[in-house]
């Protein structure tokens, strides 16, 4: 089968390249994620330009080039998923940082929503120690502001946007944990299941040549 094409934007001749059910599922969840940053883009975009937030600019900017790239990539060369997924969460633990500990944004929900989605992601996306890795080096920043900056209270709003556009996002961010959570709940089960169904199918099989292996001694 010829590789996928670098134009191609289809989702369903990505999957039908897969065979493995939870790489379609990590493709399914990663691709849905990553489109959501679009309408993300679109509601923080606005505030940014009417209060003059430089860099709120700039970094949209800079997150519809990337998740354009990496949606680009994922459709056409799903087999690198995993590296996708390494640079997306090493690219949200970066942001983090920057935001908490350069720029001393305040914390607020959103943050810890981030902090949520990174550590289920790389848990979810990654296997071996990268859970904890990713895990780790995303709360730090956060501990590191409340140990250190007796002011950083938790809030709701962000500060450089209206409460409406916080509102939004808080909503969206909660819509990508549920589903990520729905979807990933049911392939595992789905896998479970298959499995388990094959080996009730090797018992049996194995149980009729039991039987026909004592039928056939004289």
């Amino acid at each position: 089968m010829p590789p996928l094409s670098l134009f191609n934007w289809s989702l369903k001749e990505t999957l039908g390249r897969t065979n493995d059910s939870v790489s379609r599922a990590k493709i399914i969840v990663f691709y849905f994620v990553f489109l959501m940053n679009f309408l993300k883009v679109g509601i923080l975009l606005p505030s940014y330009l009417r209060n003059h937030q430089v860099n709120g600019i700039i970094q949209c900017i800079i997150a519809t080039v990337i998740t354009t790239i990496i949606l680009k990539i994922l459709l056409s060369r799903p087999q690198y998923l995993s590296r996708l997924i390494h640079f997306a969460l090493l690219s949200s633990v970066i942001f983090s940082w920057i935001n908490l500990l350069i720029y001393h944004r305040n914390l607020n929900l959103i943050v810890i929503q981030d902090l949520f989605m990174i550590c289920m992601w790389s848990f979810y996306g990654l296997s071996g120690w990268w859970g904890l890795v990713y895990s780790a080096a995303a709360a730090i920043p956060v501990i590191a502001r409340v140990l250190f900056n007796q002011s950083a209270d938790l809030g709701l709003v962000m500060t450089q946007t209206s409460l409406e556009s916080t509102s939004l996002i808080i909503l969206l961010n909660f819509i990508i944990i549920f589903l990520g959570h729905y979807y990933y709940r049911n392939i595992l089960y789905e896998v479970i299941e298959a499995k388990e169904k094959l080996n009730e199918e090797l018992k049996k099989s194995n149980a009729a040549k039991t039987l026909f292996f004592f039928n056939c001694i004289p």
